[in-house]
């Protein structure tokens, strides 16, 4: 059934011929089935290859992509201190193939050891099966250790309504795997384009 070909839209292969190492994703907690809605939360940890790289490299990466495939630009940026470290706030429609979608996107740094990149969905509007998305968030969190290796953590949270005719248990059940499936695509992706802006 269509309903059942859920993808997250984010960005960006497999982490195979690069040099990371990442967890497994795990679910922050069950996905579940509340107000009608399948609710995924998947996390998981790298450790990239990128050690003696200056920290401003990946937080250029961030504000040079951040505005790719806009649409409109509604505000930003702005100063925002909402995170552990300061930065900036954007609040933007992004174009998407299956439609659009608006964020606030958030691009903290200490200029050290710390980059964040915080998208927080506020109305989706895709077509097709794309039309049961109703939220997508994403935090972004790369950090430097002591022996100058950078670890990448990844949370990805979306939230998608269950068509009335749908089981719950065989919705909830392919909406996980479908979840995860696009998780390790995505952070795949984004470990690539980390290691490219850093070369």
């Amino acid at each position: 059934m269509k309903w059942l070909a859920l993808s997250a839209i984010l960005t960006v292969v497999s982490t195979q011929s690069f040099a990371a190492t990442c967890s497994a994703p795990v679910f922050k907690e069950q996905p579940k089935i509340e107000n009608n809605r399948f609710i995924s939360k998947l996390e998981s940890e790298c450790r990239l290859a990128i050690t003696g790289s200056d920290v401003r490299l990946i937080e250029k990466f961030f504000n040079d992509t951040v505005l790719d495939n806009v649409q409109r630009k509604i505000e930003g940026p702005v100063s925002d201190t909402s995170l552990e470290v300061p930065g900036t706030r954007y609040d933007l429609v992004y174009k998407r193939p299956e439609g659009t979608i608006r964020m606030i996107v958030k691009l903290a740094s200490d200029g050290r050891d710390l980059v964040i990149s915080d998208s927080q969905s506020k109305e989706v509007n895709f077509s097709g099966v794309g039309r049961y998305f109703k939220k997508i968030d994403n935090n972004i969190r790369v950090s430097r250790s002591a022996d100058g290796v950078f670890t990448l953590k990844f949370y990805n949270s979306i939230q998608i309504e269950k068509p009335s005719l749908a089981p719950a248990g065989v919705f909830i059940r392919i909406g996980s795997e479908q979840s995860v499936k696009q998780y390790t695509e995505e952070r795949g992706r984004l470990v690539k384009s980390l290691e490219a802006a850093n070369k």
